[in-house]
């Protein structure tokens, strides 16, 4: 599935494709419509997904498939979110400022679950602070993440776990002196994860977020990760690849020749991956023999784990 428009406010569409991306079919929306574009594809399995659509006003409408081809409006998310994700086909979680709210309806309603308030040491003074969500992961129904944006004076950013589904959580202060503001988050499993900051320096975990370490390589562009299995994970942004085949252990970055801007990247398994852009651009990576020809190949490295 790819979600746009031709611009923010006109032509909302998603397209589905079957076949590898050969070609591709309209499931919801017209192109030539005043319909605001649809953004932030979020499946959970093959044919449950969910998608936003914004509005002039209030809050921004969820729009849902049960069956991999026919959307519905199906609830809301807040306006001033910075992110969303779903564990389960009814179960979701979002953000609204300092607090995680979440739904147990596919979005029909939303429920607050933590108000986020922490004590930190700002100028060398033990103070209460507030702190304001940046990004959402789960990588199983039950066990989930959200990591904040920095706290004054920059003196971290906080980490907030749960290990119920979401209705309790603890929280941490992580990485002093990196911002996790408008950061990427993904986690392989319950334990391992790997965050990107706003500069672009790269993080992981192996202890379910209680100690972060930095990994050699720079991501900038600020682009959203994704990871295919525990070793294999890509970022695509602007015309740069930045991949990973140890786990985020380290990454490696590579200019490709792309004919437009990449706006978002997914990778579905260790040797695919897809990067979306404008004037309605879809790539395809995969790995062929090296003296494989096509007409608009462009090279690109092997990142496979071996």
């Amino acid at each position: 599935w790819v979600a746009g428009g031709r611009d923010a406010l006109d032509g909302g569409v998603i397209y589905h494709t079957k076949d590898g991306g050969k070609t591709w079919e309209l499931q919801l929306g017209d192109p030539q419509s005043s319909d605001r574009a649809f953004d932030h594809l979020d499946f959970v399995d093959a044919t449950h997904g969910f998608a936003v659509e914004s509005t002039s006003g209030g809050d921004h409408r969820l729009v849902c498939t049960s069956d991999g081809r026919t959307w519905v409006p199906c609830g809301t998310v807040p306006q001033n979110r910075t992110d969303y994700t779903f564990a389960t086909a009814k179960t979701g979680f979002t953000d609204s400022r300092d607090r995680i709210l979440r739904t147990t309806d596919a979005g029909k309603t939303w429920q607050p679950v933590y108000s986020c308030r922490v004590k930190t040491e700002i100028n060398g003074l033990t103070r209460e602070a507030e702190c304001q969500f940046a990004r959402i992961f789960f990588p199983d129904p039950s066990v989930g993440y959200a990591v904040s944006q920095p706290l004054p004076e920059n003196s971290g950013n906080v980490l907030a776990k749960t290990e119920d589904g979401g209705s309790t959580w603890t929280a941490r202060i992580i990485l002093p002196g990196d911002s996790a503001k408008e950061s990427a988050l993904w986690f392989t499993d319950a334990r391992t994860g790997v965050l990107r900051t706003i500069d672009g320096k790269m993080f992981r975990t192996a202890d379910g977020g209680e100690t972060w370490t930095g990994a050699s390589g720079q991501a900038e562009g600020k682009p959203d990760v994704s990871f295919a299995g525990a070793r294999v994970g890509l970022m695509v942004v602007y015309k740069t690849m930045v991949y990973t085949s140890n786990g985020g252990a380290t990454w490696r970055s590579r200019e490709i020749g792309f004919p437009a801007t990449v706006n978002d990247s997914w990778l579905p398994a260790p040797d695919r991956a897809y990067a979306v852009g404008e004037h309605g651009m879809v790539y395809r990576y995969r790995v062929v023999p090296i003296e494989y020809a096509a007409k608009g190949i462009l090279s690109a490295p092997f990142i496979a784990a071996r």
